[in-house]
């Protein structure tokens, strides 16, 4: 990293990364201590999407986004949608800011070494809703809903992802499976 009128080098040693800050004026050292806590951050980021995950945003395409930066794009609005075939994030490239949602998370719910947590984003009346694995620390799958309104609850039953949307004017109720995102059956609950 370059600075004005210097330069910043990071390395990482024994799970520690060292800063090294050289100016003309002086050199500093600083030592930050890597931590693989999940506070709901998923750890150490190698992949594009857990790194904008990390940011707490999204892709604005609605899709269905996998950790290893495949993705299945959704087209139709919920619940009529169709999932496309897979396709990957661009190769390595960092998507623009105005390309992305902040994510407004409403819930987060642990199930043994997994986490579950949804809720809305930055575009009006859509959802969006993760599934984790806090072990490993990696994102397995991610949903970005168009008009399916902010999920306020999930569970996991059978193998399957139960998640419930806000109601306006009608709730969603979703069966996702675990193992297979793409097996999804969504009903519609009236107000």
């Amino acid at each position: 990293i370059n600075l004005i009128g210097g330069s910043i080098f990071i390395k990482n040693f024994k799970n520690r990364l060292l800063a090294h800050v050289y100016t003309s004026i002086k050199s500093l050292t600083i030592q930050f201590e890597l931590t693989s806590q999940l506070n709901f951050s998923l750890g150490q980021y190698l992949n594009m999407i857990q790194n904008i995950l990390k940011l707490r945003k999204c892709p604005i395409e609605y899709a269905l986004y996998l950790g290893d930066d495949h993705y299945y794009p959704i087209s139709g609005v919920v619940p009529y949608i169709t999932i496309g075939n897979m396709m990957h994030l661009s190769n390595g490239e960092n998507l623009p800011d105005e390309a992305l949602t902040p994510l407004n998370e409403r819930f987060s719910s642990y199930f043994g070494k997994n986490i579950l947590f949804g809720g809305g984003t930055g575009w009006e009346g859509d959802g969006f809703l993760a599934f984790a694995n806090k072990v490993k620390t990696e994102l397995l799958w991610l949903f970005h809903f168009p008009q399916s309104e902010a999920f306020v609850s999930a569970k996991i039953e059978n193998d399957k992802v139960i998640a419930i949307s806000e109601e306006y004017p009608n709730r969603f109720i979703f069966y996702i499976a675990i193992e297979d995102p793409k097996i999804i059956d969504i009903k519609v609950q009236e107000a």
